[in-house]
């Protein structure tokens, strides 16, 4: 068995004649704010058919239209069970499409494909595992593993796992909003550790999250990418030392046999670049650059304070109390349980004003406060004109936020919880979750 890496989680697994396509990317992912790092060229020419191809999730990074398109159309497609990416597949000209439950199989020849489960609830998500005669390979993709399905992963492969593509990095892309969370995830990386280890594979692959952020986005790449290949093989040599790990680079693959210990090979599929890596090196005090509205829709500042004013002071605490009143839970519940004292700062061209949440019952009642950092649990900062814009009904992308909290409690009150909870997700039990939440969301749909 040869697994091919073209980069990110694109593999080429062949056993036999039987060759499968993982998580096709060929150039950057759809919306082109990331970049595949290791930087990498993928020889299309080169790639020769496919006997099948694998889609572990609908993100954009695993599912990319532009790759898509490059391939033919005949071929059968296995996705988890999730209607919208089986239908985003069939609109690309996919018509043999069949959703895998977990620890469901498929037979392509002599090899088995066994989709693993992953233990989140924001996507449907599977890993694979590959089974043929001669060798076993598990990729993990971004899934989050627990001991069970280890276990049973061991016992469907008769305890002899040859290789796994695990996953490595707990990233932090909730940094790209809650910016001021720059612990390292001790707890979420000893986990990956704890489950890679758990696997039993004779060898050890970090796989998956080769990926960068560019553009504007690409002074995050400081906060959420806080682990390296390198440093998990290092790690997880000291803690399995009878156990190989080794770093692959696009271009390079992993031959397996049973009985044989597992080879590295150039394959002619993908070529690195440029090892750009040292760009995602985790820095978390690198400084935000500064936030501004460029407001390129336009809109007199005038028409924009009063906007965001009407928006703030009158619309959105009145939708608030309305949703709280009806039983509505999530984080809004939470903050007025806690009695949040929460801040709305407000970017525009040539001003910055804040709103803060006064009161909590018997409504939400919002007022203008001069800047005070200290007196807020937390702050949620908008651009104006994209706040505006959206409820205006005018096209544009969806609004950013950065947020942060105190880290202290205010006098006779709460400590402000961290965005993991405050989102309900167990932190520790994922990989890449982005605990994104924001106070306007209330206000989806409505327009002024």
């Amino acid at each position: 068995m040869r697994a091919s890496l073209l980069g990110h989680a694109c593999l080429i697994v062949e056993a036999g004649p039987t060759r499968v396509l993982t998580d096709p990317l060929f150039f950057a992912p759809g919306e082109r704010t990331l970049d595949p790092c290791p930087k990498r060229i993928v020889h299309l020419e080169a790639l020769g058919r496919f006997d099948a191809i694998v889609i572990s999730h609908r993100h954009l990074d695993h599912f990319d239209g532009e790759s898509l398109d490059r391939l033919d159309r005949r071929l059968p497609v296995y996705t988890p069970c999730d209607p919208e990416l089986t239908t985003m597949v069939r609109a690309r000209g996919f018509s043999d499409v069949t959703q895998l439950d977990p620890w469901e199989e498929a037979t392509l020849g002599a090899l088995t494909l066994v989709a693993t489960p992953s233990h989140r609830g924001d996507v449907a998500e599977m890993g694979m595992l590959f089974i043929a005669p001669e060798a076993n390979l598990w990729n993990q993709v971004d899934t989050v593993v627990d001991q069970a399905t280890c276990l049973r992963v061991l016992k469907r492969t008769d305890g002899t796992l040859d290789v796994v593509f695990c996953a490595y990095n707990p990233l932090l892309e909730h940094a790209t909003m809650w910016y001021a969370e720059t612990d390292f995830p001790q707890a979420r990386y000893e986990r990956l550790l704890e489950m890679a280890s758990c696997s039993e594979g004779r060898l050890v692959v970090p796989g998956s999250f080769g990926l960068r952020m560019v553009g504007k986005h690409a002074h995050f790449n400081q906060r959420c990418y806080p682990v390296s290949r390198e440093r998990f093989v290092a790690d997880f040599k000291r803690l399995v030392p009878e156990r190989e790990a080794w770093v692959l680079n696009p271009g390079e693959g992993v031959a397996a046999e049973r009985g044989k210990a597992p080879s590295k090979f150039t394959t002619p599929y993908a070529s690195t670049v440029d090892d750009d890596t040292h760009l995602t090196r985790f820095a978390p005090d690198t400084p935000m650059p500064e936030v501004v509205d460029d407001n390129p829709t336009r809109f007199p500042e005038r028409e924009l304070t009063r906007g965001l004013e009407h928006i703030i002071v009158r619309v959105w605490p009145q939708r608030a109390t309305e949703l709280l009143a009806q039983g509505v839970g999530g984080p809004l519940r939470t903050l007025q349980a806690r009695r949040a004292v929460l801040d709305i700062e407000v970017v525009f061209p040539s001003a910055h004003r804040r709103y803060r949440l006064t009161s909590w019952a018997p409504r939400l009642e919002v007022q203008e406060v001069v800047a005070d950092d200290e007196g807020a649990d937390y702050v949620f900062t908008y651009i104006a004109s994209q706040v505006y814009a959206v409820a205006v009904g005018r096209p544009y992308q969806a609004p950013e936020i950065l947020a942060r909290r105190s880290r202290a409690a205010r006098a006779g009150g709460l400590l402000p919880i961290d965005p993991a909870r405050l989102a309900g997700v167990d932190a520790y039990s994922t990989t890449d979750e982005n605990f994104g939440w924001s106070p306007l969301d209330v206000l989806e749909g409505m327009r002024l």
